[in-house]
């Protein structure tokens, strides 16, 4: 089990590096499997678990205060990731905004045309390849592979 230390430098918690195409995308699965799970599954099983009737207007309104925190939660998580992801290709991190922004304007005509282009523009950020070479954000360096912890330098001459 890893220390607290280790749990702070879990990839989901910082913008900062770089994070290859596998990692990416298995984040991107984990967390939005985690999201459905805890922000929509769980919620119906307190409903359930407290007796209380699934179409009252409490129990809605428990499911949907408990399922909108876990889905702001869980998507700053995925910005962190997409952020690392951005940083591998050589972009800001800033774009995330104007992709948002476009995807949004576009979903105000039709939200079908939005959702399209959002998958589109997501399925590029998991195909582009990485920066071969060292940039701005960081080198590229074989711990940019690393699924679970960021590289942690050790001071030479202690274990």
């Amino acid at each position: 089990m890893p220390d607290k230390k280790n749990i702070r430098n879990l990839r989901c918690f910082t913008w900062r590096g770089r994070m290859r195409r596998l990692p990416y995308f298995i984040w991107g699965i984990c967390l939005t499997a985690l999201m459905f799970a805890i922000g929509y599954i769980l919620p119906l099983a307190i409903v359930v678990s407290l007796n209380l009737d699934a179409d009252s207007e409490r129990s809605a309104q428990l499911m949907l205060c408990f399922s909108i925190t876990v889905t702001i939660l869980f998507s700053i998580f995925t910005f962190f990731t997409l952020i690392q992801r951005l940083h591998d290709i050589g972009i800001s991190g800033w774009w995330i905004l104007l992709i948002l922004f476009v995807c949004s304007l576009i979903s105000v005509g039709s939200r079908d045309v939005g959702e399209i282009v959002l998958a589109v523009i997501s399925l590029a950020i998991v195909l582009w390849p990485s920066d071969s070479k060292d940039n701005k954000f960081g080198p590229n360096v074989p711990e940019n592979e690393a699924f679970f912890f960021k590289p942690e330098p050790k001071p030479i001459g202690l274990p």
